[in-house]
C-alpha cells in the first residue's frame, strides 16, 4: 500500500491532471525495498562493530556534506506540506534517500562506519518519509535494534550540525568521482573494460582523500604524476587528474567524442525545432513544455562538458 501511495502521489504536480502510472508505483514499491536495505547494511556494521551511544560525530568526509543534504532535505518537506505539494516533497525524498544518502554517504561509510551518525540520519530520514509511507517505515523503526516506541509520535527531525567547508569539500569529491566515472564509462567502448589508474599533480584534496576516492572511483590505483603530463586528462576546473591510458586509446576517445557532439548537437537541433513551433509553445501541456526546456538545457549543458574535455585532450 506504500508503494501504491507513493506511486500515486509523486509525479503529480498541483493543478495537473495527469494518468496514474504504474511505472511510478513500481518507482515507490523500489523505493520501499531500498530502505529496508539500508536498514540492513547499518544494522550490519552496528552487529559487526558494536552500538555505540552518545552524541554524533561529523569527523570524516561526507558526514557533514549528508547532515546538510538532510537538512535541506526536511526544511523542503516543510514548505512542500504547508503548500500541499506532496508531490514535489517527495521528490525530495526519493532523491535524498537515494542518490544522496544510499548512493555517496553509505558508500563511503563502508570505509568509515560512524554508528551514531548512521542512526540519527536514518531516524531523520525515516520519520520524514513517514506521512507518505507509514506502514514500511514503521516496520522498519520496530525492527531497528536501537529504537522504541512508535514513529509516528517520534518528535519531527531538528537540524543536524555540519561544517559548511568540509561540506562542500566532498562535493568536490563528488564532481572528480562523477567525472572518473563518466570518463571510465565512454572509455569502456574503446578498451573492452580495462580499470586505469588514476594521476594527480599538487592536488591536496585528493592526495588528503586518496583511499575514498579510490573506493568511490574503484580505480585500481592513485598515484601522483611524477614527470610529464600523460594518459586523457579529467575535464575538472581547478584540479590536473588523469586516467593513465595508452595515447591510441586518448585518441580513440577523442574520435568517439566528436562523433558524441554531432550527435548531441542533431538532438538539440530537433528540440529547438520543436519549442519553434508556437503551436506546440501554446497548445501542448505545460509539463511536455517544460521538459522539452529541460531537455534542450541538458544537451546544451553536454555539448558544453564534451567540448571541454575535447579541449583537454
Amino acid at each position: 500500500s506504500d508503494a501504491f501511495r507513493l506511486g500515486i502521489l509523486r509525479g503529480r504536480s498541483a493543478g495537473m491532471n495527469q494518468a496514474s502510472s504504474e511505472n511510478s508505483v513500481v518507482s515507490g514499491r523500489n523505493l520501499c525495498n531500498k530502505l529496508w536495505n539500508i536498514s540492513r547494511l547499518i544494522e550490519s556494521i552496528i552487529d559487526e562493530d558494536g552500538d555505540a551511544t552518545g552524541d554524533y560525530t561529523n569527523d570524516n568526509q561526507g558526514e557533514d556534506w549528508i547532515c546538510r543534504e538532510i537538512n535541506d532535505c526536511i526544511k523542503q518537506i516543510e514548505v512542500d506540506m504547508k503548500e500541499y505539494r506532496f508531490a514535489e516533497a517527495i521528490e525530495t525524498l526519493y532523491s535524498t534517500i537515494w542518490d544522496k544518502y544510499a548512493d555517496w554517504f553509505l558508500e563511503s561509510q563502508k570505509i568509515y562506519r560512524n554508528v551514531p551518525l548512521l542512526k540519527i540520519t536514518l531516524e531523520h530520514l525515516l520519520i520524514a518519509l513517514h506521512p507518505f509511507a507509514p506502514f514500511v517505515t514503521e516496520a522498519i523503526w520496530q525492527n531497528l535494534s536501537w529504537t522504541d516506541g512508535f514513529i509516528m509520535t517520534a518528535k519531527w527531525p531538528s537540524e543536524l550540525k555540519f561544517d559548511p567547508i568540509t561540506a562542500e569539500q566532498f562535493e568536490n569529491i563528488r564532481t572528480i568521482v562523477q567525472e572518473v566515472r563518466t570518463t571510465s564509462q565512454a572509455l569502456s567502448g574503446t578498451n573492452k573494460s580495462k580499470k586505469y589508474p588514476l594521476l594527480y599533480d599538487n592536488d591536496s584534496l585528493v592526495e588528503d582523500n586518496l583511499l575514498l576516492i579510490k573506493a568511490l572511483t574503484r580505480v585500481p590505483d592513485i598515484n601522483p604524476l611524477n614527470g610529464a603530463p600523460r594518459g586523457l586528462r579529467l575535464a575538472l576546473a581547478n584540479h590536473e587528474i588523469y586516467l593513465d591510458v595508452p595515447e591510441q586509446t586518448v585518441k580513440d576517445y577523442k574520435d568517439a567524442l566528436t562523433e558524441k557532439i554531432l550527435s548531441v548537437g542533431r538532438e538539440l537541433d530537433s528540440l529547438n525545432l520543436r519549442m519553434s513551433n508556437p503551436n506546440y509553445v501554446e497548445k501542448a501541456p505545460e509539463h511536455l513544455v517544460k521538459e522539452t526546456r529541460d531537455q534542450i538545457e541538458e544537451k546544451e549543458a553536454l555539448i558544453a562538458r564534451l567540448k571541454v574535455q575535447q579541449e583537454l585532450i
